[in-house]
């Protein structure tokens, strides 16, 4: 497993205090946007009927001055993504002067390192003697200097965070997004899943899915839960806001504009007086300024959420953004700390046994996890008693249901003791 920033420091006899090992700080995002009306050819299996286009992006973060949350929008697509890379990158200038704060004095550390092994090569210039001189040769000067770069490159990038950004928020920039992160230039990279992006990293942002850090169909709601932040549930007009101009809107849509087809369902007038209570207080007199609002009301609790998820992590040692992207790179990284502490050892297989490889490899199949009832209520559902061959016959109503996971019982025989042996297979 890769040895992180302050473990390297340690070889050179630089040891950073566990509690000071994490980057604390980071940017969260959230977008809006324009659900177009489309005039597209359709086909037997598919229509198309609405086409997303971004209209706003809100922003906020746990860095001092920057925790207000901020809704830029604009109808220019190319303009609302530079004004939020600006954003973002004038925030991490201020993240590196608090990160330069907590570690200069590592950086000094470095730094008086490689002066000293400097001198004895200079020392060992005057031809004194060709031992010292073969051992100076030795003295750790470039690889110091690479883990100075490395605490330069720590400092400078801050983690940027959404929710199911890696498949909606990026999708929904991806065409002027790269040209504003400079994703040409050097020190960038992308890390793509289908039609995912889970990662896309800047020499100062490093933009991240907090979804894959969490458990597979997470909800934004079930995330605040998680980590008891109280959700506050705001309501908007989706299919209604379907153009531009429509931001100029003069006072708050009407309850039939909230209705949802794809849910086929609207919000109760208790919601609806919520909204006009929110117009009336905040004086909105353009639908803008509703828009702002709406954007604004996710990010706060996200990013208490996050800072929430954060120090689950770093009391594990974990310094979790940046040395991850998702939940299998926590899994590893938490997994080979427990194994050091245990002193247990991985063995790999070697030539001899690749045999072996090529079993496992090939043992490794996946598949779709199919749940066959969703919802099953006793003395409703019926199975068949005793004759599973003819499931028509002798109907019964359950009395008793249970949920079994059979993924259990695959890791029932590992924990059963094996007689011990050098060669075993």
């Amino acid at each position: 497993m890769p040895a992180t920033l302050f473990e390297k420091l340690e070889e050179f006899g630089i040891t950073v205090p566990l509690e000071e090992r994490n980057f604390p700080w980071f940017i969260c995002y959230d977008f809006e946007s324009i659900l177009e009306n489309v005039e597209l050819q359709q086909t037997t299996n598919l229509q198309w009927t609405r086409k997303h286009v971004p209209i706003s992006v809100s922003i906020c973060s746990n860095v001092p001055e920057h925790t207000e949350p901020m809704c830029i929008i604009d109808s220019n697509q190319n303009q609302l993504v530079k004004s939020m890379v600006e954003k973002m990158v004038d925030i991490a200038v201020n993240v590196k002067k608090l990160a330069i704060d907590k570690w200069s004095w590592v950086d000094k550390t470095i730094t008086d390192k490689i002066h000293k092994y400097k001198c004895v090569e200079q020392e060992s210039d005057s031809d004194e003697d060709e031992e010292i001189e073969s051992q100076s040769q030795n003295k750790p000067c470039k690889p110091l200097e690479n883990l100075q770069n490395e605490l330069e490159r720590y400092m400078t990038q801050v983690p940027v965070l959404g929710f199911n950004s890696a498949n909606y928020d990026l999708n929904l920039i991806k065409q002027h997004i790269a040209k504003h992160l400079n994703m040409h230039g050097k020190g960038t990279f992308t890390v793509k899943k289908n039609n995912s992006y889970t990662c896309l990293s800047t020499p100062e942002l490093k933009f991240l899915d907090i979804g894959q850090f969490l458990a597979a169909g997470s909800s934004y709601s079930s995330f605040l839960k998680a980590y008891k932040v109280e959700e506050h549930k705001g309501y908007f007009p989706y299919e209604w806001f379907d153009a531009a101009r429509k931001l100029e809107h003069p006072e708050l849509p009407p309850n039939t504009a909230f209705h949802s087809s794809l849910k086929n369902s609207n919000i109760t007038l208790e919601e609806y007086d919520f909204c006009k209570k929110i117009w009336e207080e905040k004086q909105m007199t353009t639908f803008k300024e509703f828009l702002e609002w709406y954007n604004n009301f996710d990010v706060k609790p996200f990013v208490t959420a996050v800072e929430r998820l954060q120090q689950f992590y770093f009391k594990k040692g974990i310094d979790v953004f940046k040395t991850a992207i998702s939940v299998p790179g926590i899994a590893r990284r938490m997994l080979f700390k427990c194994a050091k502490q245990q002193k247990v050892n991985f063995a790999l297989c070697d030539r001899n046994n690749v045999d072996l490889y090529n079993t496992i490899k090939n043992g490794i199949v996946g598949g779709p996890s199919i749940i066959f009832k969703r919802h099953a209520k006793k003395r409703l559902h019926e199975f068949a008693e005793g004759n599973f061959a003819n499931p028509l016959s002798d109907m019964m109503p359950t009395h008793c249901i249970c949920g079994l996971s059979t993924n259990i019982c695959l890791q029932a025989p590992l924990l059963e003791e094996r007689p011990p042996t050098l060669n075993q297979k």
